[in-house]
């Protein structure tokens, strides 16, 4: 009997290995952060701001970092120009699911760290089945990049090392 609970607890741990759950809290950034865009090159007149807010959210969700207009550090968002193109067709060729395809590169620039800059391109995917579902689509292809950066600023943060004096005033740090 001891040997089955040795062997379901093996198992167990394998199988929520893979999870998303931490044991650890996620790295602080250790500075209020702002969320600008630098560039919009999207045709879309709300991909600005939807993407924007879904970074924001994403990133406080997550990271629990705040956010604030009068932070010190920065995250700039350029935009490119987003990708529309047919996903689905109907029966007789016409077209009956959109993919948007929303592209942006973000460069965090924080005062206490070292180097003060980093940056790097993301994708983001969302579907719509037409004109009256755009803004869903367009919700989910942000929601989507949002999570990619949010993970790169996870992982880059970790080990990203502060400016000598500035980590002792940083809880967890």
């Amino acid at each position: 009997m001891k040997f089955l609970r040795v062997v379901l607890f093996l198992l167990g741990t394998q199988l929520f290995a893979g999870c998303g759950y931490r044991i650890a809290a996620p790295p602080q950034l250790g500075e209020a952060l702002i969320i600008s865009v630098s560039a919009n090159k999207s045709r879309l007149v709300r991909s600005q701001a939807v993407l924007q807010q879904e970074v924001g959210r994403v990133i406080q969700q997550r990271l629990a970092w705040d956010i604030s207009p009068d932070g010190t550090s920065r995250l700039d968002l350029q935009i490119d120009r987003e990708v529309i193109s047919v996903a689905a067709r109907t029966t007789d060729d016409g077209p009956s699911r959109w993919k948007i395809v929303l592209k942006a590169t973000a460069t965090i620039h924080a005062a206490h760290r070292d180097p003060e800059t980093r940056s790097r391109s993301f994708t983001g995917v969302g579907y719509a089945n037409g004109r009256l579902d755009e803004p869903e689509g367009l919700a989910s292809a942000a929601n989507s990049l949002a999570a990619a950066i949010t993970d790169w600023l996870e992982h880059s943060t970790g080990d990203w090392p502060f400016k000598e004096g500035f980590a002792e005033d940083i809880p967890g740090e």
